[in-house]
């Protein structure tokens, strides 16, 4: 078989495979006149669309593609491009594709001939497959999730059994001191069960939709200096904490309670970072984007890149939790800052400390 006759039925049979049951037409162009002939499903018969009902069947949206297409029909060369259609009704529109040659023939006329495709349902078979590629993803996140979830919950919980057995034990006699230190074990895990739990229940309510707010104007000076008092109490030995106060009289909305329960979040993993050094907290205006940073820094150890990027996801990386510490608080906090229309960002260098910052805009009627 001839070589080139050999290609062109490849290619031929390709062509064929792809257009299977899918709708086409195959058209020519007179002018800027788009000639339809008889195809499968699409052109019952071969009938003239001229250019006023072409652009009246397009999308507003593809607009671009239509004015593109006609530009083309001047200018030798091979295109595709994709836009939507409305055949029927005027109000049910479906993806098609142009594939389409521009040249010369043997008389110098520009000639324009191609195919009218409708890609509806390929686009249609893509979007299911990626929904159930990412649903997939999805089951095998949450799972690991739970299943790293589960050893966290069980890690404090087994200390305060153990420690609360080995205390009631008749056989056993501790000192005073040996009798307070356990007592603080039992309790400092206990701590950590009741954020985990408190943490789970918050996310369950994010994920129904009825985790609720209370946006009023507040000013910064009025949630952070309670908080910042509260915290120098709890600083461990070795680190300094450090309240930098910005300018007053900024006023902010947001839910304040929500509010303090991301700064308690940044000040908790800040204190669990940071063995000595120092932790500050503070806010700063800025005039020409009119946004207040409320902010926590630290000089603790800090983490990689590919940790701090998916620091704020509640359901990735909860297989390499350090130190009985988990960011599904951080990830929380993250929800909660969209639902106030906030930003959350995270700066860190491993080995030189970790920055968590809000953005909140000025409120309007200031």
């Amino acid at each position: 078989m001839n070589p080139i006759k050999s290609k062109l039925k490849i290619e031929q049979e390709l062509t064929e495979n792809y257009l299977k049951d899918m709708p086409h037409a195959f058209f020519t162009m007179k002018g800027h006149d788009m000639v339809l002939e008889k195809g499968q499903n699409l052109a019952p018969d071969t009938h003239v669309w001229k250019e006023a009902d072409f652009r009246a069947l397009a999308a507003e949206s593809s607009s671009a593609e239509v004015e593109r297409f006609f530009r083309s029909l001047n200018v030798s060369g091979h295109y595709q491009l994709a836009l939507q259609i409305t055949l029927d009704d005027g109000k049910t529109y479906n993806w098609f594709e142009l594939r389409y040659r521009v040249g010369m023939n043997t008389k110098g006329e520009i000639e324009t001939e191609g195919l009218l495709i409708n890609i509806e349902r390929n686009l249609l078979k893509d979007k299911d497959i990626e929904n159930a590629r990412n649903q997939e993803m999805e089951a095998r996140s949450k799972e690991m999730f739970l299943k790293n979830l589960s050893t966290e919950i069980r890690s404090p919980l087994n200390i305060i059994l153990g420690f609360s057995e080995l205390l009631s034990n008749p056989d056993f006699s501790f000192s005073e001191e040996e009798r307070q230190n356990y007592c603080q074990v039992i309790h400092g895990n206990s701590r950590v069960l009741m954020t985990l739990v408190n943490e789970i229940l918050d996310l369950s309510r994010i994920e129904s939709g009825r985790l609720q707010f209370s946006m009023k104007e507040c000013f910064c000076e009025d949630i952070l200096e309670p908080v910042a008092l509260n915290w120098m109490q709890q600083m461990p030995e070795g680190v300094n904490f450090k309240f930098c106060e910005g300018r007053a009289g900024i006023p902010i909305l947001a839910d304040k309670s929500r509010l303090e329960q991301i700064l308690n979040e940044f000040l908790s993993n800040a204190v669990k970072y940071t063995s000595q050094g120092q932790i500050e907290m503070g806010w700063q205006y800025s005039l020409a984007t009119r946004k207040v940073e409320i902010y926590v820094e630290d000089t603790g150890c800090g983490m990689p890149e590919e940790r701090r990027l998916n620091l704020l996801d509640p359901t990735h990386g909860m297989d390499k939790m350090e130190n009985g510490m988990n960011h599904l608080g951080l990830a929380i906090c993250q929800v909660i800052a969209k639902s106030m229309n906030l930003e959350i960002d995270i700066q860190s260098q491993e080995g030189r400390g970790t920055r968590l910052s809000l953005f909140l805009k000025e409120a309007e009627n200031a």
